[in-house]
């Protein structure tokens, strides 16, 4: 109003709006930018300590941390900007806002409009009779689309729901208040927990994949494989593989060795190509592995799972092409079609073939089968001597081989859950901001309330507690839709891949404790600063 009445223009007001984005973004991105190389250098320090460290910091990395920085700021301040200059002088001099309770009708039109897009798309990606990156594109978008609907569409619900959320607190007057505060300006309480419920279901979308890949891989490599013992190398390559396989076939108890290895080979069909394969005895793999053959086996240097076999446009019988990059080539025939993969890939190709292309295969693991009339205990007693000599060879159990298959998959989600966790920590300084606006905002009510008895500590109390209401209800509402989310992704990826759901209850309780423990976090400066507010001069605040 000020700018407004002496003559200021609506391009003036949407320009200074923007401008002061733009001053915040910048100083953001600096102070962002700062913390990222410190967080770096203070890394490089606990990573290499001996050879040294040095710091490399190119323009594009300041670049493009300025660019997404200031991009991002001045795109959220967009729509204020838009706001504001629609307000008209008189109306903004009146101080009066409209009612926070009721949504605008085109809003919440648009808000179901949308949603019903973003389900549409998770609805047809669902379906059958298109290609897995297809599918995946379809649901990734359907669920951007149903985040923004989410978004929106949450401010209908946030009253509702506060009170929900908040009626296990009890009926006495600081829960109440709590409760009410919270409910009071629905569309506030919303924005602020969008933030909440994108980060938590982004976290709860990539547990329910990462944890059902993992079960998926595990019960393949658990129930379809009848080696006793495996022997791994400590090292990347054995010193000679072919010689400590002989060596363990000759051992006293072995009823089968199968080593497998990995080579940087590719095979090409007709549709598509791909590089990277698993390298085996194709004629003893079935004496401990299981792979679920749909076709086959006959004679071939190649085996393909049911995927790869379709990515390629080959089937069982048919000719592919094996190649590596030093140009070396042949051709050889697909043997059998299969559907499980993790005990060893997605293409098996014969040592016969990986020795003509000369192809490099590094040794992954060497399985060891039992005859029928040998123990585990002295298979091992029988092994382990044949293991000693080739210095960098163990012998471990089932269980272990399972477990260093799956410790990558187990990291790589802990690891990108931890970076999640970042953006639900940023949505926490969200919560505080709001909480402390709020505050100032009600600080004459909150004079009127220490005037009729209540006490500072029943103040923290209050505000606290409205903070929790706030994030318990983007914590839930998050991990209800990344848990939908994550079991629709499942459902999508291949069952080579991924054949089982695993609702991740223990993410999801942690998801909500942190949340809860975030908001009082969150509500510790508004909370103090509520409960230190003079009384007469709360009072007497215009």
């Amino acid at each position: 109003a000020p700018k407004r009445t002496p003559g200021a223009g609506r391009r003036q007001v949407f320009v200074s709006v923007l401008g002061e984005a733009a001053v915040i973004g910048l100083i953001a991105s600096l102070l962002g930018l700062a913390a990222g190389l410190a967080l770096s250098t203070l890394a490089g320090w606990a990573i290499d300590t001996d050879r040294g460290f040095e710091l490399i910091v190119s323009g594009r990395t300041v670049g493009i941390g300025f660019g997404i920085g200031l991009g991002v700021t001045l795109l959220s301040a967009l729509f204020p900007a838009l706001k504001a200059i629609r307000v008209s002088p008189v109306a903004a001099m009146r101080d009066t806002e409209s009612d926070p309770s009721r949504s605008g009708l085109s809003g919440l039109l648009m808000g179901l409009l949308a949603l019903g897009v973003g389900l549409t798309g998770i609805v047809i990606g669902l379906g059958g009779g298109r290609s897995t990156p297809q599918r995946i594109a379809l649901i990734g978008g359907g669920a951007i689309v149903m985040f923004l609907a989410l978004a929106a569409l949450s401010r209908v619900i946030a009253a509702p729901a506060v009170r929900l959320i908040g009626a296990p607190l009890g009926s006495g007057p600081v829960p109440t208040l709590a409760r009410t505060n919270a409910a009071r300006n629905p569309k506030r309480t919303a924005t602020t927990a969008s933030a909440l419920m994108i980060g938590q279901a982004l976290i709860a979308l990539v547990a329910t994949v990462g944890l059902s890949v993992r079960q998926s891989l595990e019960n393949q490599l658990r129930n379809n494989t009848t080696a006793t013992w495996y022997l791994v190398p400590n090292q990347f390559v054995p010193p000679d593989p072919a010689a400590i396989t002989d060596a363990l076939s000759g051992a006293e108890g072995v009823a089968a060795v199968v080593p497998s290895s990995f080579a940087n080979a590719t095979v090409e069909g007709p549709a598509g190509k791909t590089t990277g394969v698993a390298v085996a005895r194709l004629s003893e793999v079935g004496e401990v592995y299981d792979l679920n053959i749909t076709d086959g086996p006959s004679d071939g240097g190649v085996w393909l799972s049911s995927d790869a076999a379709d990515n390629q446009g080959v089937g069982q019988g048919d000719r592919v092409t094996v190649s590596t990059g030093t140009g070396a080539e042949t051709t050889a025939t697909v043997g059998a079609i299969y559907t499980r993969t993790a005990a060893l890939s997605d293409i098996i190709i014969d040592e016969r073939v990986a020795d003509e292309v000369g192809a490099q295969a590094f040794v992954q693991a060497i399985a060891i089968k039992a005859t029928p009339d040998t123990s585990p205990a002295a298979l091992k007693a029988s092994i382990e001597p044949v293991a000693a000599d080739f210095a960098n060879a163990e012998v471990i159990t089932p269980r272990q081989f399972e477990e260093s298959q799956t410790g990558p998959l187990d990291i790589a989600v802990k690891a990108v859950a931890a970076l999640l966790l970042a953006s639900v920590l940023v949505a926490g300084l969200g919560v505080a901001n709001t909480l402390a606006l709020s505050v100032y905002e009600r600080t004459r009510e909150i004079g009127l309330l220490r005037a009729v008895g209540m006490t500072r500590r029943q103040i923290r109390k209050t505000v606290r507690r409205e903070a929790v209401i706030t994030s318990v209800f983007g914590g839930l509402l998050g991990v209800v839709v990344g848990t939908a989310l994550g079991s629709a992704a499942v459902k999508v990826l291949p069952d080579s891949l991924s054949n089982t759901l695993v609702i991740p209850w223990l993410w999801i309780i942690a998801c909500i404790m942190f949340t809860m423990l975030m908001g009082l976090l969150a509500a510790l400066w508004p909370a103090w600063r509520a409960a230190r507010m003079n009384m007469l001069d709360a009072i007497s605040h215009e």
